[in-house]
């Protein structure tokens, strides 16, 4: 004889309920063309420089990074480059957060990963971010791409000269010379005076006074 197995009623089984963990991926842009790709679910922060700030900067040689671990402030040194014909550039934070991780693509290929690809591979460093606050009114794709519309086109991208003064430069010390240096800071780019780029500016006030007498030079032997 076959016996009858006991069946439980349908309404007796309890549901197994899985937590599910929701988590995105956004990007967002500073006025300073730094880029940020912030992880909702380990709250880190993957950090690099835009097409528009390589533009402006030129050829990145080298990049002094941070030792993992290290504690950022809001507003502090992050990073800094150093950059062909130019003075270093100083990198700011614009949140409270910890260094995770290096890119190691910057020492095990070359720095022409950051030179030729800064929005994906070329990114520099990894951060937790302790604050989201921090990073929530920064702007998104669309915004950042408005934003640099609205910005002077830039005349030449300096990224591989030796020649010392690019065009860009001399355009802004032409302006410079003709008694406008606010103006001549905009068309210059960071070799006229950025204090948010490392540029010091009595140094930058010396390099102007050497262009300025070596185009004068010439009027001068007549």
């Amino acid at each position: 004889m076959l016996k009858r197995v006991p069946t439980q009623p349908l309404n007796s089984f309890k549901p197994l309920i899985v937590p599910l963990r929701m988590f995105t991926v956004y990007k967002k842009f500073t006025k300073e063309h730094d880029w940020l790709e912030y992880d909702t679910d380990t709250r880190e922060a993957k950090i690099g420089l835009t097409n528009r700030a390589l533009q402006e900067f030129g050829y990145i040689t080298h990049v002094n990074l941070p030792k993992v671990g290290t504690k950022i402030e809001k507003y502090g040194d992050i990073y800094d480059l150093q950059i062909n014909n130019r003075a270093p550039a100083i990198i700011l934070s614009v949140f409270r957060g910890e260094i995770k991780k290096h890119n190691p693509l910057l020492k095990s290929i070359a720095i022409d990963i950051l030179n030729n690809s800064p929005e994906t591979e070329g990114w520099i460093l990894s951060a937790e971010v302790f604050d989201r606050s921090d990073i929530t009114d920064l702007m998104d794709e669309g915004q950042y791409q408005k934003y640099c519309e609205s910005l002077p086109k830039i005349l030449v991208n300096d990224s591989k000269k030796d020649d010392g003064v690019t065009m860009r430069q001399f355009a802004g010390l032409a302006v410079l010379l003709a008694g406008y240096p606010f103006l001549a800071e905009r068309i210059g780019g960071d070799a006229f005076c950025s204090e948010r780029r490392g540029q010091n500016k009595t140094e930058a006030i010396k390099q102007t006074e050497i262009q300025k007498s070596s185009i004068e030079q010439p009027h001068n032997k007549k």
